[in-house]
């Protein structure tokens, strides 16, 4: 399929009224991946997480990291 750019912009993960931690919101989103099922994963830059955002989600899930910066088994720095 081919892509077309448009000036209206539709939020599909995150919130566009300001930064924060919950999993509706998204902090630094830098990398991010749409797969064949249209599940989007953002990399949460400053959150130091990686969440997935299904179809329709008003709120993400936490797949990669999420408890702060580091380098334990559920930690991230800056993923992107």
């Amino acid at each position: 399929e081919n892509a077309a750019w448009s000036s209206n912009g539709t939020s599909v993960a995150g919130r566009s009224d300001g930064l924060g931690s919950a999993l509706n919101r998204l902090y630094g989103p830098w990398g991010l991946y749409v797969d064949d099922n249209e599940v989007v994963y953002v990399a949460d830059s400053k959150n130091h997480r990686i969440v997935k955002w299904e179809p329709g989600a008003t709120a993400g899930q936490i797949v990669a990291g999420g408890k702060g910066s580091g380098n334990s088994s559920d930690q991230l720095n800056h993923p992107s």
